[in-house]
């Protein structure tokens, strides 16, 4: 979500075009105009979560017997990695309205697929089932 955040931020200030380079801007780490700096802070928090998509992979690796989560888990870190090399071609390539558009698409299908390891990692083990319903605790059938 903060990606995202950034990532809108930093299109809706103009600061997109700020960086002609990656994966530094202007050849430096550290900005001095406000619109670099915009773009590198996306850039920045690409970077943490970069990790953090990792570290999701490795636990649900660890624990093989989730083979939902193993699935969803690499193909989010696929997913993740041709998102860095979109962003990486839209500053290559100036901007293009093909890899803005696949840029935010990406990073649609990126944040769903996020969301769905969230919700299945704390299902315990159960399977999806969304016609599951709960069993009726005993005292409440002896109200109806």
């Amino acid at each position: 979500t903060v990606m995202i955040l950034t990532g809108s931020y930093t299109a809706t200030t103009g600061g997109s075009g700020a960086c002609d380079g990656w994966p530094l801007c202007q050849g430096e780490i550290f900005m001095s105009s406000r619109l670099a700096l915009i773009h590198m802070t996306h850039r920045y928090t690409v970077l943490i979560a970069t990790v953090l998509v990792f570290a999701v992979v490795w636990f649900a690796w660890r624990d093989r017997e989730r083979s939902d989560l193993v699935i969803l888990s690499v193909l989010l870190v696929v997913l993740f990695v041709v998102q860095i090399i979109v962003g990486a071609a839209t500053v290559w390539w100036e901007l293009s309205a093909l890899t803005r558009l696949l840029h935010l698409a990406l990073g649609s299908v990126i944040w769903v697929i996020a969301m769905l390891v969230a919700t299945l990692s704390r299902m315990d083990g159960r399977s999806f089932d969304p016609g599951h319903r709960r069993p009726i605790p005993a005292h409440s059938k002896e109200m109806a």
